[in-house]
């Protein structure tokens, strides 16, 4: 679990405990460096990374460039909105897939079987819709607050609203997934079940 969490979310993780000791653009700086040092791991361990490593860090990489080379308040007031239209692009997109995003993530994590499901496809399509819409929300908030404040008060607004939005939906996916399985099963959701209650 620590290690699946670590690949997936280490930057973005060490971008909060280094701004929590720092400022922001050292956070950056420590995020890239971060990146950098896993993808050198993955080419020693001979280690092909699952998409959503690549997607988390091109949007480190890239937007965390911007933040240190461009100096347009512009950009620095509006990019939040754009790296969370972006990532719920990606995540939508993703429900065209045979896999969704947040399966494919769930399996790297060892504790969800590989084998095809239905029912299991169909759980984690609801989940991967429930984040698309969530950074689309997110996405929408940030640019009220960039639009309506000055930039250091829409900087620490946006921490704070990312950093308690983000472990809350983690908590709801991780943390109650189960839950959220058995509340499927019990008002008979899951297609399979459907299929069974269908008058034939």
């Amino acid at each position: 679990m620590l290690k699946f969490f670590l690949v997936n979310f280490g930057p973005l993780v060490f971008f909060y405990i280094v701004n929590l000791f720092g400022d922001v653009k050292m956070a950056i700086m420590a995020s890239i460096g971060f990146v950098a040092l896993e993808l050198l791991y993955f080419l020693y361990k001979k280690i092909a990374p699952n998409f959503f490593f690549y997607f988390n860090a091109g949007m480190i990489v890239v937007f965390g460039g911007f933040d240190l080379l461009i100096k347009n308040p512009f950009f620095y007031r509006y990019e939040a909105t754009l790296s969370n239209l972006l990532t719920a692009l990606v995540f939508g997109l993703t429900l065209l897939k045979e896999k969704s995003i947040v399966q494919e993530l769930a399996e790297a994590q060892g504790n969800v079987s590989n084998r095809e499901s239905e029912d299991k496809s169909y759980f984690f399509r609801f989940y991967t819709i429930v984040w698309t819409g969530y950074f689309l929300i997110k996405a929408a908030i940030y640019f009220y607050i960039g639009y309506n404040s000055d930039f250091e008060t829409a900087l620490m607004m946006r921490m704070m609203i990312g950093k308690i939005s983000f472990w809350f939906m983690m908590f709801i996916s991780v943390g109650l997934g189960r839950k959220v399985w058995k509340l499927f099963e019990k008002y008979e959701m899951f297609p399979s079940q459907k299929k069974l209650s269908t008058p034939q």
